[in-house]
């Protein structure tokens, strides 16, 4: 993924979280208790690896996305950003 690409996604995120603009979905949760945010989905990746791998594909997909998310909660908190994390 290029580096265009990946701003992109994080101004999408941005984008969903601001608190003015956003989706009120998305501007509702704080990390802690969103509903995407569970063990599921780890479990699901790591029992993904033993069947296949476009199963495999789809789990990690998701997890990126919860990366996403909760980097951007934490810039939004001034803790941490999306570049830290992949640093």
């Amino acid at each position: 993924m290029s580096d265009l690409k990946i701003k992109k996604l994080l101004q999408v995120m941005k984008n969903l979280r601001d608190p003015i603009k956003g989706c009120p979905w998305d501007k509702k949760y704080h990390g802690k208790h969103h509903p995407l945010f569970n063990r599921r989905n780890v479990w699901s990746s790591r029992t993904s690896i033993c069947k296949n791998y476009m199963e495999l594909k789809n789990e990690l997909g998701d997890l990126f996305f919860q990366v996403v998310y909760l980097s951007q909660i934490a810039s939004e908190k001034n803790k941490f950003n999306f570049f830290d994390v992949v640093r």
